[in-house]
């Protein structure tokens, strides 16, 4: 009677669906053959999808979104799996009613836009100042950006604190 198994090895992670493995053959507990396989696997989760087209520049909000079960099988490893990733988020391009969003289809809004006006406060040993600004150059919250004194036409460095107020950077 000939005795013949078959040992299993994953050989890396599951990506897209598939799982490498290895496979060993053994004829009466002696070595026959080995290969190298892929197993397909179906990845059923659940992920946000867009219930509606989002415009290129618009934002995402949350009744944009619904949650369906998707087959990862074919998709790649970009998918937003998290509904909280992607509301608040800018469409870098046009995104159709039913898509997954991939990470790179999407960016965070400036917090403030180059351009925009601002306030822009100075603090030193206990003296505060305020002046109106102008933003040289998109700023994110708690970033540095560029802005411009209206009134001196003085180029400083600044840190977002809100949608209308920069705190100067002493230099």
């Amino acid at each position: 009677a000939v005795d013949t198994t078959y040992d299993i090895y994953r050989l890396g992670q599951l990506s897209g669906g598939k799982i490498p493995l290895r496979i060993e053959v053994l004829v009466n507990n002696q070595p026959a053959a080995r290969f190298l396989a892929t197993a397909i696997a179906d990845d059923w989760r659940e992920v946000p999808v867009l219930s509606r087209s989002i415009e290129r520049g618009m934002m995402v909000s949350p009744a944009d979104t619904h949650m369906a079960s998707l087959n990862l099988f074919k998709q790649t490893d970009d998918i937003l799996f998290n509904a909280e990733k992607l509301v608040g988020r800018r469409a870098k391009n046009r995104l159709s009613a039913g898509d997954v969003v991939r990470a790179n289809e999407v960016d965070i809004p400036p917090l403030v836009k180059k351009c925009s006006p601002v306030v822009m406060t100075y603090s030193r040993g206990g003296v505060t100042a305020s002046a109106k600004g102008q933003a040289l150059e998109d700023g994110f919250e708690g970033g540095v950006l560029q802005v411009r004194n209206v009134k001196s036409q003085k180029l400083l460095k600044a840190r977002v604190k809100s949608a209308e107020h920069v705190e100067v950077i002493a230099e």
